[in-house]
């Protein structure tokens, strides 16, 4: 069903870009790819927030051997995925405003469905960013949710074995 959203996204910005550049033909124009361009910067600096988010959590408390090495392997998997937002945002970032700044190519219907493909690639990224924080978090939490019980079992069982000593006590004197 994601997928599908985001494929909706990527499909649908071309032809809003196309119904724009078909109004109003300086719609695809360098000045205006400058700041189309500036999406993928964010998008980017999304990206690298979200890098720098889960660097925080190598250093968990409480992880056992198997689960440090799935969250070295998830977190790995992340700084790729990040890398190839960031190499996709350079490279679009690029493209929009090269196809923008060329006059012959900026009067086809060409320019703006290429560049309304770009940003939509942009957006469908930026729409994805969010579900990896998810990702990470809810790892984190299950983590945390595991810690809290384990330390409520182990207070517990204290408990438990003070109750018997005072009652073992209790016993003898009497």
């Amino acid at each position: 069903m994601f997928l599908l959203f985001r494929l909706a996204i990527i499909l649908s910005i071309p032809t809003l870009m196309w119904v724009g550049w078909s109004a109003s033909p300086d719609f695809v124009s360098p000045g205006n790819m400058r700041y189309l361009a500036g999406l993928f910067i964010g998008v980017w600096g999304f990206a690298f927030q979200l890098m720098r988010k889960s660097a925080d959590l190598i250093s968990l408390p409480g992880l056992t051997g198997r689960e440090q090495e799935r969250l070295v392997l998830r977190l790995a998997a992340i700084r790729s995925r990040v890398w190839w937002i960031g190499g996709v945002a350079v490279v679009s970032g690029f493209l929009v405003w090269l196809i923008g700044s060329m006059p012959t190519l900026a009067d086809s219907p060409i320019a703006p469905i290429s560049i309304g493909l770009l940003i939509g690639i942009g957006v469908s990224y930026a729409v994805v960013i969010p579900r990896w924080f998810n990702e990470i978090y809810s790892f984190t939490e299950v983590l945390r949710l595991r810690e809290d019980k384990k330390r409520r079992a182990e207070s517990a069982l204290k408990q438990i074995e003070d109750g018997k000593k005072k009652v073992t006590r209790d016993s003898a004197v009497a």
